[in-house]
Order: structure tokens, then sequence, then C-alpha cells
């Protein structure tokens, strides 16, 4: 109470140089709100968007997954892409047509889902997450897609570490060269 009383007659003057510097204020606001987004977004997010995602969508449907997701995304914070930046990926992966798939930063398994449903049959995509349980969530979400473990493979490391031990993982087919088609880094290097 005394804090409240204190901070009164401080009140105008806050104002005043709020309404001053109100470019230099928001954007610090704003970086302040993103910095603890991220510091709350690590622990709380992947477990609500994969709670959300997996009771809200159709199951074995990858476009129902993808439609709660975006759902989720519009009501609430998340690192999930824009729906510009999804169009892109999508634009970029028709264009391409590629078999063999690597994505950098699997997160909550979004854009996996995106790119696993573009992908030819015998397309393969690897995926990249560092967490864990992160990994894992994701990877569920996949499954929930409709996608098989055939076409897909979760890697947990981080991305430095999984691309020295990537060759390892491509396994060598009549159909395709050994290599990648496609790298998506869907996080900050």
């Amino acid at each position: 109470m005394w804090l409240m009383v204190a901070s009164v007659p401080l009140l105008p003057a806050v104002l005043m140089v709020s309404s001053r510097f109100r470019v230099k204020v928001s954007s610090l606001c704003h970086r302040a709100l993103a910095w603890a987004l991220r510091l709350v977004r690590g622990k709380v997010c992947v477990r609500s968007i994969h709670a959300f995602v997996f009771s809200n969508c159709t199951h074995g449907k990858a476009d129902s997954v993808l439609e709660t997701f975006d759902l989720y995304a519009g009501t609430h914070p998340s690192f999930c892409i824009s729906p510009q930046t999804a169009e892109a990926v999508d634009e970029v992966v028709r264009r391409v047509r590629p078999s063999r798939v690597l994505e950098l930063g699997m997160h909550c398994g979004y854009t996996s889902v995106r790119l696993l449903r573009l992908l030819p049959p015998a397309g393969r995509l690897i995926t990249v997450e560092q967490d864990p349980l992160t990994a894992e969530l994701g990877e569920e979400i996949i499954l929930v897609s409709g996608f098989k473990h055939t076409q897909f493979q979760v890697l947990t490391s981080s991305s430095a570490e999984a691309i020295q031990t990537l060759h390892s993982h491509l396994e060598p087919d009549k159909e395709t060269s050994a290599g990648l088609d496609l790298v998506l880094m869907d996080h900050d290097p």
C-alpha cells in the first residue's frame, strides 16, 4: 500500500517521459516482453502446445494438426513460424521437390509436419532437436499427424553435433543420391 502512495506523485513525470520518448520506451518494453516470453516459453510452451494440438486435432490428418497449431498460435505466444513464412517454406519445398530434408530445430513439430506432408511417399525427413522433452513431444505430434517412423527420424542433439554425425543417418538407396536435397534451419544459430 505504501508503495502505491509513494508512486502516485511520480505518475505525471512517468507519463511525460513516456510520451516524449514513446518510441524508445515502447521498444524497451517490447524487448523486455520478448525476453520474458523467451524465458517462459522454453519450459511451458512445448507442453501446452502439445496438449492443445493433441486434444483438438483430427488424428491422422496433417492439415488438421497444422490448423490446430495455427489456432493455438493465434491465441497464445509460440515459436511456430508465421503463416507467411509457412507459405514461403511450402513454396520452396514444392519448387525443389526434395526427397531428403534436414530440419535443424524441431521445437513442437509444426514445420516438420509441414515438410513431411509435401515430401514424396519415399521421402525422408531428419529433424534435430536439442531438448529431449521437446524432441519427444514433437515426435508424438508427427505421429499424430499420420506419418510413420520410416518417413522421419528425430535426432536429439545440438545441430552442430548432428551435422558431424549426419553421414551415418543417410542411407543411400537406388532412387536418390546419398546427400540432402534441402536443409532448413528453424532456430537461431
